[in-house]
């Protein structure tokens, strides 16, 4: 038997995860693409976490000076860093 993996993300976790806010993740759909949230998913929007994935892959900003966040993609941890100002 093979383990559950989670597939699917609802927005409150996946803001944790990227450490932004709504708002950014707002923007984000908005002006670079962002995944859309699943279709039906209601109130709390939910994300496939996959898309989510290549979406970051693909070019998210290393840093987005807005919300002072990082990520680091190749080992898929998502974490808010404190970054020096440039």
């Amino acid at each position: 038997m093979s383990p559950i993996v989670h597939r699917y993300i609802g927005r409150p976790e996946l803001l944790k995860q990227l450490g932004i806010s709504k708002h950014t993740l707002i923007r984000w759909s908005k002006q670079r693409d962002f995944p859309a949230p699943l279709p039906g998913s209601g109130r709390t929007p939910v994300y496939d976490i996959r898309q989510v994935d290549a979406w970051l892959r693909a070019g998210a900003p290393a840093h987005d000076t807005r919300t002072n966040s990082a990520y680091d993609v190749g080992t898929r941890e998502y974490s808010r860093k404190d970054q020096p100002n440039a």
